[in-house]
C-alpha cells in the first residue's frame, strides 16, 4: 500500500489497505495504515473509523492516539484533537 501511494495511486494503495485491514481484523497496524491513507486521500470519515478501530485494538499505543488526533485536526475538531 504505501509503495502504490508513493507511486502517485492513493485510491489504490486506500482499497490494499482496506483489504489488508478487513482480511487481518485484529492487527492494529493495518487499521492504522488504512487511516493514515485515508486521511492522505480526504476520506476523513474513512480516517476517523479506521484510526479508532486501531486504537480499539492497541490503546496503550501514544502513536495512535497522535494519529488520532491528527484526524481530528484535520476535520476542524480541535477539542477532541487536544484530548487525544
Amino acid at each position: 500500500a504505501e509503495r502504490l501511494q508513493a507511486a502517485g495511486a492513493g485510491a489504490e494503495a486506500l482499497r490494499e489497505a482496506e483489504r489488508g485491514a478487513l482480511d487481518a481484523p485484529l492487527t492494529w497496524q493495518h487499521w492504522d495504515l488504512a487511516a493514515e491513507l485515508a486521511l492522505a486521500a480526504g476520506a476523513t470519515s474513512r480516517a476517523l473509523a479506521h484510526g479508532r478501530r486501531a486504537l480499539a485494538l492497541a490503546p496503550d499505543l501514544p502513536s495512535l492516539h497522535r494519529n488520532l488526533a491528527i484526524v481530528h485536526r484535520a476535520t476542524g475538531n480541535r477539542l477532541l484533537a487536544e484530548y487525544r
